[in-house]
C-alpha cells in the first residue's frame, strides 16, 4: 500500500538524483537526512520486479540494506554519523558511475551517427523535405500514473501507424524518436518522447498542422492521457528568433545552409552539445526488459522511389 504522495516515476527520479548528487559532490547532509527518512520505503513500496532499474537505483538499495542491519528501513534513525556512512558507501561506486556515463555517451554517439546518416539519405533523395518536430508526453495526474510498460505499448502503436502510413499521415517519408524521463522539479519524472517527422516537401507544406495531427493521434492512442508540444506554433517560433535561432521546416536539397541546420536540429534527439549532462539525466531510470529508447524508420524500402531490394 502506498503511504506517500510520490508517483513511481518521481520516486525513482528522486533516488537517481540523490545518488548522482553524492557521486558528483553536490549534496547536503541536512537534506540527505530528510530524504533518507522516507525515500527507501517509498521506493520499495513501488518496486516492480518485472522492470529493469538503472544502476543508481540498485546502488541506493544495496547501500541501505548494508546499513540497516537487523532493523527495518523505517526504524533506522538517520543521524549525521549514519548519513556520512551512507555517503561513504555510495561514493565507493565512483568508478562504476564514471564507466556508466562513458557507456551512455558512446551509445548516444552511435545513435547520432545512425540518425545523421538516415536524415542525410532522405534529404539527398528528395528535392525538398518538410521537417516536423513534436514532443509527446502525458498530462500530470494525481489519480492515474502511466507506467513504463504502458508507455512502451503506446509507442509501439504509434510507430506501427507511422510505418504503415495511415491515410492521415500522407506524405510521411521518415521519422525518428527518442524516449526520455524528465528530471527537473517541474517535470516530476515524466515520461516523454521527442519525435522528428520527415515529409515529402512536394506533398505537404504546413508543419504546424502536421504536428497537431500527430499530437491528436497520440491523444487518441493514449485515450486522452497524452498531450503534446507543437514546435511550429507562431509563439514558439517567435521565442526561437528572440534567442537567435531559426526554425526549420522546409529543407531544399540544394541549400547547404538548410541541410546543415536540419542536421543540427535532428541531433537534439540524441545529443545536446550544450547540455551533455542534461541528456544523461533524462535517460529512462527503469525500463521493460529489452525496451528501446531510440530508433528511426527504414530508408531502404520497396515503396520508396528509386530504391531496389
Amino acid at each position: 500500500m502506498r503511504n506517500h504522495t510520490l508517483t513511481h516515476h518521481q520516486v525513482v527520479t528522486d533516488v537517481d538524483k540523490t545518488v548522482r548528487g553524492i557521486l558528483e559532490g553536490k549534496f547536503s547532509i541536512r537534506k540527505l537526512r530528510y530524504k533518507l527518512q522516507y525515500l527507501y520505503a517509498a521506493l520499495m513500496s513501488e518496486y516492480n520486479d518485472s522492470l529493469k532499474y538503472d544502476e543508481t537505483i540498485h546502488w541506493f538499495i544495496a547501500t541501505i540494506q548494508v546499513l540497516q542491519g537487523e532493523y527495518y528501513a523505517t526504524e533506522i534513525t538517520w543521524d549525521a554519523d549514519l548519513v556520512y556512512e551512507f555517503v561513504d558507501e555510495i561514493q565507493s561506486y565512483e568508478n562504476e558511475y564514471s564507466l556508466m556515463k562513458i557507456k551512455f555517451r558512446l551509445q548516444e554517439r552511435r545513435n547520432t551517427q545512425k540518425l545523421t546518416k538516415y536524415v542525410n539519405q532522405l534529404v539527398n533523395h528528395y528535392s525538398r523535405v518538410l521537417m516536423v518536430r513534436v514532443d509527446l508526453k502525458y498530462h500530470n495526474s494525481d489519480k492515474t500514473e502511466i507506467g513504463v510498460d504502458e508507455f512502451r505499448e503506446h509507442m509501439r502503436v504509434l510507430r506501427e501507424r507511422l510505418s504503415n502510413k495511415d491515410r492521415c499521415i500522407k506524405g510521411l517519408e521518415g521519422y525518428a524518436w527518442a524516449l526520455e524521463q524528465g528530471y527537473r522539479r517541474t517535470e516530476s519524472g515524466n515520461l516523454h518522447c521527442h519525435l522528428l517527422l520527415i515529409y515529402s516537401g512536394a506533398e505537404r507544406k504546413n508543419a504546424y498542422y502536421l504536428a497537431k495531427e500527430i499530437g491528436e493521434i497520440w491523444e487518441s492512442i493514449t485515450n486522452g492521457a497524452g498531450g503534446y508540444f507543437n514546435s511550429h506554433t507562431s509563439g514558439y517560433i517567435k521565442t526561437l528568433k528572440k534567442i537567435g535561432q531559426s526554425p526549420v521546416a522546409m529543407v531544399h536539397r540544394k541549400n547547404s545552409h538548410e541541410v546543415k541546420k536540419v542536421l543540427e536540429v535532428s541531433e537534439y534527439l540524441t545529443t545536446k552539445s550544450k547540455d551533455v549532462d542534461g541528456k544523461f539525466n533524462q535517460r529512462l531510470k527503469m525500463k521493460v526488459p529489452n525496451m528501446r529508447t531510440f530508433g528511426t524508420g527504414q530508408f531502404d524500402i520497396n515503396k520508396r522511389r528509386g530504391i531496389k531490394q
